[in-house]
């Protein structure tokens, strides 16, 4: 369970196996990331692009507040393909917080086998920081 005080570290780290969108052969990758609350701050947020390569290293670390309880918090991630005119879908995942993080202030590495397409695996890390004071021990 996410409680408010909570801060939720969210690192995309990489990817492995994406398709092939280009003519090249490869891929030119990105990560969009968002949230189930539009509320929260960084609802939609990018990480930037990793040119030319099938297995993009971001190590991209976005914070996220908790302002309430939550007893899920879905995160939405999409792999996409930078264009100029339309970037191509890489395949998708969705990851909810409190089924990966067990325990707060421990950091939880998952791989997430890419959804709706061929191949593709996303590393990613999960942290919660809870402040000891924050902790209702009643």
């Amino acid at each position: 369970m996410l409680i408010r005080g909570d801060t939720i570290k969210l690192k995309l780290i990489k990817a492995t196996n994406l398709i092939a969108a280009d003519r090249n052969g490869l891929s030119d990758p990105y990560v969009i990331v968002r949230t189930e609350r539009k509320e929260i701050s960084n609802f939609f947020k990018p990480t930037s692009v990793i040119k030319k390569t099938l297995n993009p290293i971001w190590n991209e670390t976005f914070i996220y507040y908790i302002y309430e309880k939550h007893e899920k918090y879905e995160f939405f991630l999409e792999v996409m393909d930078k264009d100029l005119i339309f970037d191509d879908f890489l395949g998708s995942a969705v990851v909810n917080v409190v089924d990966i993080v067990t325990e707060a202030n421990k950091e939880f590495t998952v791989d997430l086998p890419l959804e709706k397409v061929k191949s593709g695996t996303l590393q990613i890390s999960l942290f919660v920081e809870r402040k000891i004071e924050d902790i209702d021990l009643h």
